[in-house]
């Protein structure tokens, strides 16, 4: 391969679609470069040797040319076996894919984003219905992002989260002391120093932590939905009616 002017990364395949008559458009993840769009020239011939490389969930090293809107694909490694999931978990990967496709500018370098993205993938392989993976990057990518949340001390008065007290989050702000019969967003002190730590006891736990982080992520997604939520709830229904 001409190495003039060829860049080389740690990369996932976020998305791809059909381009041309042959070749596909690929979003990628990439550890130093952040991400971007490549064209991955005839990728869906017959011949081409990155068909079955250009999958999400695999660890890829990619080389390519060009800045920006003109980016070229040029080789594709494999950096590793793919991870591989229960139907439930695929669609929560590919939730993931889909928040950092909206969520993150174009060749912005995220280099903490990556490495938690990689570990949430390896994580969800390994130990099947853990969703505590998810609920820490969504925590850290909130972060990540300028926008994370205040959880070990309260908003007034900067004093430390207590376990048993009952506190209304404000997402301007933080948790702040009040009693069960508030009508705003609640949660356990147990629960929000859980999710700092990133350690779960107790289903209440996870649920009450996805409730908070789903509504800070909706707030900057803005008004259009994410489709891969949709998915996960239809699946989850049908799982209930089956």
């Amino acid at each position: 391969m001409d190495s003039l002017n060829i860049l080389s990364d740690r990369a996932y395949v976020l998305h791809t679609r059909p381009y041309r008559d042959t070749s596909m458009l690929v979003d990628v993840f990439t550890a130093d470069h952040g991400c971007f769009r490549v064209v991955a020239k005839g990728a869906r011939s017959k011949r081409s040797s990155n068909k079955g490389l250009l999958q999400p969930f695999s660890p890829l090293i990619i080389h390519w040319r060009g800045q920006r809107e003109l980016v070229t694909l040029r080789e594709v490694e494999p950096a590793g076996p793919p991870c591989q999931f229960n139907t439930y978990f695929t669609l929560v990967g590919f939730y993931l894919n889909e928040l950092l496709t909206r969520l993150l500018h174009p060749l912005e370098a995220m280099p903490g984003c990556f490495q938690r993205y990689e570990q949430t993938l390896q994580t969800m392989s390994q130990v099947p219905g853990d969703m505590s993976a998810l609920r820490i990057f969504e925590r850290d990518l909130l972060q990540a992002l300028g926008y994370g949340l205040r959880l070990t001390t309260t908003a007034e008065t900067e004093e430390p989260v207590q376990p048993d007290q009952t506190y209304r989050y404000e997402f301007s702000s933080g948790p702040v002391a009040t009693s069960e019969n508030d009508r705003g967003l609640c949660l356990k002190g147990n629960t929000l120093l859980a999710l700092a730590k990133g350690e779960f006891t107790d289903e209440t736990q996870l649920q009450m932590s996805k409730r908070l982080l789903q509504l800070a992520l909706s707030a900057i997604l803005g008004p259009k939905p994410l489709r891969t939520r949709q998915l996960m709830r239809e699946y989850l229904q049908q799982q209930a009616i089956d």
